[in-house]
């Protein structure tokens, strides 16, 4: 392979496969302190929602999940919450799937009406 090259060549090739084996190995060491940090992560998070279902396990009934707040601890209840975050996120649903799909039909005729090629990318 390198038989047709001048000896400076020969070196700059030999300097660049020793960079590519250095750079790969680079990668590995990143890779691995990656994989660490976010073993950390998810076992700190597995940790606090094993220690929140134990102890808040118990308190969770269908009382709790179907009365309004109160001042009252035992009636107290998060209906209101979780309807609200419902109703949230069916408006947000039904707002934005149509502008979204308006948006890929209108790009798309756009991009026919231009004579565009088919991908979105220019290079």
């Amino acid at each position: 392979m390198a038989a047709g090259l001048a000896p400076s060549n020969r070196m700059e090739t030999r300097a660049l496969r020793a960079l590519i084996v250095r750079n790969k190995q680079s990668d590995k060491i990143f890779a691995i302190i990656g994989l660490l940090a976010m073993l950390v992560g998810v076992f700190a998070l597995v940790w606090l929602l094993v220690g929140l279902a134990m102890d808040g396990g118990s308190r969770i009934s269908w009382q709790f999940l179907t009365s309004f707040p109160s001042r009252h601890a035992d009636k107290a209840g998060i209906l209101s919450a979780w309807v609200g975050t419902t109703l949230v996120m069916l408006v947000t649903t039904f707002s934005a799937v149509p502008v979204g799909i308006a948006a890929g039909v209108y790009l798309g005729n756009a991009r026919a009406a231009t004579g565009s090629p088919t991908s979105s990318r220019s290079t």
